[in-house]
């Protein structure tokens, strides 16, 4: 994964998704259903089904859109 940050400009993100990734995972961030999401990284692992959307953020490291999908794997924003 790599995060690109830039002063007064604006960074991307592009994240590469493992071969063997969920089937149902893929299904619940396909960008063409969506059009968009978001891409929190978080400190540590947490399961975001236990958690509100308020406190995932409040734990954020970093939080960026997700606007862009080349295939099912490879995943990127702004």
């Amino acid at each position: 994964m790599s995060v690109t940050e830039r002063v007064m400009s604006a960074g991307s993100w592009s994240l590469q998704l493992v071969e063997d990734t969920p089937r149902r995972v893929l299904e619940a961030i396909d960008i063409e259903v969506a059009g968009f999401g978001q891409l929190v990284i978080l400190p540590s692992r947490l399961d975001p089904r236990n958690h509100t959307d308020a406190t995932l953020l409040g734990l954020a490291r970093y939080t960026g859109l997700f606007r862009k999908q080349d295939g099912d794997f490879r995943l990127g924003g702004p």
